[in-house]
Formats: structure tokens, sequence, C-alpha cells
């Protein structure tokens, strides 16, 4: 009987500790990373969708970094940001996010990085870089295409979020753009390149001949895109 009781015990002890595990908290900060201390006002609605205070915000991940052992640098994981403005390329200004984010429409376009509604495309900076991470780029919501490589463009503009900052591409033809897999001949990764017809890309610096001829990419490769693009120049 006693052993009965004790195996009784150890499950409902086991369960409880599951329990708890599934529900985690989460730790929620303003735009000036100041922990919000009363989360009963804070309630999720869709996605990265929250409700506080009556109002809409746009959460991202709170991360820092640090010096670990051996000097390797570690991330670590706070909780979430909740952010309540918003800048917008299009106009140059700060919106609140209440005003601006249609959430019936509002949808996931990649994970953690861009999302959309009817009128906008937001995209994350990351907080490692911003303490209001999201930003709304300057391109028609309607219209947008995500093409390989990390690029996404609408009928007028072309951005590339493959490298440190998400930067609209300058000087480019917009209706021959396309992008171009290859392998990396060091890693076996593979490199994505914006082609126009005129110029390379690379993320979204514009390539020099040079640039080229560095790339890690086949030989026979680097001599084609070189003939192509610099043979007059």
């Amino acid at each position: 009987m006693e052993n009965t009781k004790k195996i009784g015990y150890s499950i409902l002890f086991l369960l409880i500790m599951l329990s708890c595990d599934g529900q985690k908290q989460i730790n929620y900060y303003d735009t000036q990373l100041k922990e919000i201390n009363n989360s009963n006002n804070i309630r999720k609605l869709k996605l990265n969708l929250y409700m506080y205070n009556g109002k809409v915000n746009i959460s991202s991940d709170y991360t820092i970094q640090y010096a670990g052992t051996n000097e390797k640098i570690m991330t670590k994981n706070k909780g979430l940001i909740l952010q309540d403005s918003i800048f917008s390329l299009k106009t140059n200004s700060l919106w609140s996010t209440d005003a601006i984010i249609k959430t019936a429409s509002y949808q996931e376009v990649e994970k953690n990085i861009l999302y959309k509604d009817v009128n906008n495309i937001y995209y994350n900076s990351t907080s490692r870089n911003n303490n209001s991470p999201y930003i709304i780029l300057d391109l028609v919501s309607p219209e947008v295409k995500l093409l390989s490589g990390n690029y996404i463009r609408d009928k007028k503009n072309i951005y590339s979020y493959g490298g440190i900052n998400c930067q609209k591409l300058e000087g480019v033809q917009i209706n021959s753009f396309k992008t171009e897999k290859y392998m990396n001949s060091i890693n076996g990764k593979s490199i994505y390149l914006g082609l126009d017809g005129e110029s390379i890309f690379h993320n979204e610096v514009k390539l020099s001949i040079d640039d080229v001829k560095n790339l890690p990419i086949h030989e026979k490769i680097k001599d084609s895109l070189q003939k192509e693009y610099f043979s007059d120049r």
C-alpha cells in the first residue's frame, strides 16, 4: 500500500512539473527595454501581434549577446519586445502600430522576419540592431514576390535582406532582375547572386569585376559572368 502511494505521488509530481514547464513564463519588454511587470494587460492576438493596454503591438525576440567560455559569443533570449510604433520607409515617418497594422489581413511571409497585411510589408531588423526592430518596407503589399536568395520585390523596388541589414537595391533593372544559385567552392553551401543583364548583385552590393573574380565559385562560371557583364568595360 505504501509503495502504491509513493508511486502515485511520484506520478503526480511529474505531471505538475511537466505542466509548469509547458507554461513557461514569458518576459515582456517595452521599446526602452524596460520589463513590463503587469502582464495581465497583455493578450496575444495572432502570430507576433499582441494587445497591450488596449492597443495592437508587434513583437520580436529580445536577444542579447555575451562572451562565453573560450571567448565564444553566446546568444540569450530574454523574452519579447512589444513595439507600439513603427518607422515606415514609405513615408519616412513613425506610425502607431495600433493605427497602421490591419489585424484581419495580417499574415506571415517568412517566420520571425517578414509579415504583411493588406497595405504593408513588415521587416524584423532584430533587437541586436534596434530597440524597435520592425520597419515598414517601401513595397506595395499586393504586388510583393519573394525571390530565392533573400530578395523581396514589387513592381518598382527590390530589397535584399540576406546581409546584415535589409537594403533597397540601387541602380537595378527591375524588369529583368532574377536570382541564380551557385555552389560555394570552399564550403559547399549555396551562394545566390542577383542578375539584371547589366549588373551583378550579392545581397544588396553591386559587384565590380574584381568582386566577381574573388567569388568562391567555379572558375568557368566566373569567366562566363565576367564576359557577359564586363567585356565592354
